[in-house]
């Protein structure tokens, strides 16, 4: 956690004038508990064990003793959400895969315990139209966000976790063959800057043909592509002996591309 930690710090050092929104899974929900620099912001999916407690009270006027940093226990996160008033659902349009669903979606500002540090948060409660039983949760440290702001930032991680494993599966990163400092830190770098490439690549050829036919291709078909292309001008020219030979070419290329 230190580690990512000191990243964040030195990422935010690199455009000090930038906001920034960490959406992180919920291995890493302990960071909204670490000193981060000001105006960075934590969100994640909440555990369903979490504890949370309720705001601390406001104090009376002449009140004794020490500022209380909490409120009442509440109950777990599933039953908080069953007994939010039907009021405060909203229900707002997100883009999932592509594809935009109906979601509703609900807040409520509480203290939560990251990293053991007492820290206001605000839950985002989450359910489908269709299966209001079914709730997933959100938190994050900005309390003046929306619901609607959180979940739509959040499914964007969703293209890092694709990314993950497309450079494990297709380009090797998953069983690198080089084990001394520092050729595995340089091999990891060279594998995602050549998948940043392949999609760079992809991306301008498919601005020269004007055509959203594939504007959905997976990392496997963009691979197949380049190959397609860079085996045709090198090894497949077109022999005089007429189209019965090309068309087993084109086959040939066809099946030698998608093998991974």
């Amino acid at each position: 956690m230190e580690l990512v930690v000191s990243m964040i710090q030195e990422v935010a050092t690199w455009l000090p004038h930038r906001r920034w929104t960490g959406s992180v899974d919920s291995g890493y929900t302990a960071l909204a508990g670490y000193a981060l620099p000001e105006g960075h912001i934590i969100e994640s999916r909440m555990r369903k064990n979490t504890v949370v407690y309720d705001l601390p009270p406001t104090r009376r006027r002449g009140q004794r003793g020490r500022p209380r940093v909490r409120g009442q226990r509440r109950p777990s996160l599933s039953k908080i959400a069953g007994g939010l008033p039907a009021a405060v659902w909203e229900t707002v349009t997100v883009t999932i895969g592509g594809k935009s669903q109906k979601r509703q979606v609900a807040t409520l500002p509480v203290i939560g315990y990251p990293h053991q540090v007492a820290r206001r948060i605000l839950l985002v409660f989450v359910r489908d139209v269709a299966d209001p039983a079914t709730v997933t949760v959100f938190f994050t440290t900005d309390l003046t966000r929306t619901g609607f702001a959180v979940v739509n930032t959040y499914v964007l991680r969703w293209p890092i976790e694709v990314t993950f494993h497309d450079v494990k599966q297709y380009l090797g990163g998953e069983d690198p063959h080089s084990w001394v400092d520092p050729a595995p830190d340089r091999n990891v770098a060279l594998r995602f800057l050549t998948y940043t490439m392949i999609w760079a690549w992809m991306g301008q050829a498919l601005s020269r043909d004007h055509s959203d036919h594939h504007a959905h291709l997976s990392f496997l078909e963009a691979l197949a592509g380049l190959r397609t292309v860079l085996w045709t001008g090198e090894y497949f020219h077109k022999r005089p002996d007429g189209a019965f030979t090309d068309e087993i070419l084109t086959n040939l290329r066809h099946i030698l591309a998608h093998a991974s």
